[in-house]
């Protein structure tokens, strides 16, 4: 059958295809069955759907215009063209992979949201810079705080996040996954990337790439290397023309060795720090005595009308009996 896709979704940054992992497990579903497929420009909002979740998926045919919200509505959609994200497991494989795929987005993925939301320079600092990029100022100030309050709704009616367990709980999930992948295989379930593997590649990748001051996720990710070989071998075999290489990928010339994926995604995402919050822009003399003479006018009105309250300006008060 020949149809159009159009993947919905937010912007990408940071070098990888969205800052949202469910939008990124489902392109990476896509290009795991081999299917053409568009991004829509700009960033989509959850909000323009009834579930309030993103990735939204579009299937336009000759017979029809499906749109499905939500990443498991899309993986039920990808069989319109052929492609079956369970394909070849048998029962019980399947059954691991909704309990990992819970685990990963109702654990992992809440501690992610924790680290990204609620910790202040990271969201100060980090996410308010990439969430909807290509709105106007008061209108990103205005969604990023709204979107902000949705996450601690929802993360205040998690028990866990509330006793700050969100760190340990995340590790736990991190030592299940590479458990389950071991050192020798190349994806989860044989030499055929599924369901699970888009969605632990998503997380990750999300994970290591957030250029964020505090990451204490990623750190914990930097510890498994099985899990960092995962994720490099798939964004070399699908992503080689969509997603951005780390730029700091370096070759001894003395050894002839080339630097390992741990210490390439943590020189990366140092760099991609230090670049967007350790950088201060220089200015000139007359322009810091333009923000000096501004500062002083300022603090001066502001003085004389406080001495105007309280000493130049009588109020009369009359009571009516």
């Amino acid at each position: 059958m020949s149809a159009q896709i159009i993947v919905y979704q937010d912007s990408g940054a940071w070098g990888i295809p969205s800052t949202c992992p469910k939008c990124t497990a489902l392109q990476t579903l896509l290009r795991f069955a081999d299917v053409g497929y568009g991004v829509s420009p700009g960033d989509a909002s959850p909000s323009m759907t009834e579930l309030n979740e993103l990735p939204v998926l579009r299937v336009v045919s000759d017979k029809e215009d499906v749109v499905v919200p939500g990443l498991e509505s899309c993986v039920e959609a990808l069989t319109s063209v052929g492609y079956d994200a369970f394909g070849g497991l048998t029962p019980a494989q399947m059954a691991e992979t909704k309990a990992f795929s819970c685990l990963i987005l109702d654990r992992l993925d809440l501690a992610r949201q924790y680290e990204w939301y609620l910790e202040d320079s990271n969201f100060t600092r980090c996410i308010t810079k990439v969430r909807y990029q290509n709105a106007s100022l008061p209108v990103r100030y205005v969604l990023t705080r709204l979107e902000r309050h949705e996450v601690r709704r929802r993360l205040n009616a998690t028990p866990w996040i509330q006793r700050g367990q969100m760190y340990q709980v995340a590790k736990e999930c991190l030592e299940v996954l590479s458990t389950r992948l071991g050192e020798r295989r190349k994806y989860f379930y044989g030499d055929t990337p599924r369901l699970l593997d888009a969605l632990v590649f998503g997380e990750i990748v999300a994970l290591l790439y957030a250029p964020i001051p505090n990451g204490r996720l990623r750190q914990m990710i930097l510890e498994y290397s099985n899990l960092l070989r995962f994720v490099e071998n798939i964004r070399q075999t699908y992503f080689a023309d969509g997603m951005d290489e780390p730029q700091h990928l370096r070759k001894d010339d003395q050894l002839h060795q080339t630097t390992s994926p741990i210490k390439t995604a943590y020189e990366a995402a140092l760099e991609r720090t230090r670049q967007l919050f350790s950088s201060k822009k220089e200015t000139s003399p007359i322009e810091e005595a333009r923000k000096a003479r501004n500062r002083n006018f300022i603090i001066a009105a502001a003085a004389s009308f406080l001495i105007f309250l309280l000493l130049g300006n009588d109020v009369e008060v009359q009571v009516s009996e």
